[in-house]
């Protein structure tokens, strides 16, 4: 008898998403969430805490860093590059629309 497993697949990688891939996947987005709060409300912060204003932007300013570190070595992102070549920009495009043809086929079944 098999055992069911506790994940589901994410859907253009077919990997196993548990706690530690979402994490990976996600944490720079959360992580330039609170350092755009910190930067949107820091006067309301430092009202509210009694917090130094220079510091909430400093420390917003090291989550937005670390985010973004975050976010360039999460583990799926699409392999199409930046490039000024129109041809090779129509191929990466047409190979997107056949990728999202087939997944919706797919969901159709």
């Amino acid at each position: 008898r098999e055992a069911a497993c506790p994940t589901s697949l994410h859907p253009t990688t077919a990997r196993a998403m548990d706690l530690i891939f979402i994490l990976r996947q996600y944490i720079g987005i959360v992580l330039s969430m609170a350092a755009f709060a910190g930067f949107a409300f820091c006067t309301k912060l430092e009202r509210r805490f009694d917090l130094d204003q220079t510091k909430i932007i400093h420390v917003s300013v090291g989550l937005a860093v670390v985010g973004l570190l975050f976010h360039e070595l999460r583990p799926y992102k699409r392999q199409a590059g930046l490039t000024f070549s129109k041809e090779q920009a129509e191929e990466e495009w047409k190979a997107r629309e056949e990728e999202i043809a087939a997944a919706k086929t797919k969901k159709k079944k």
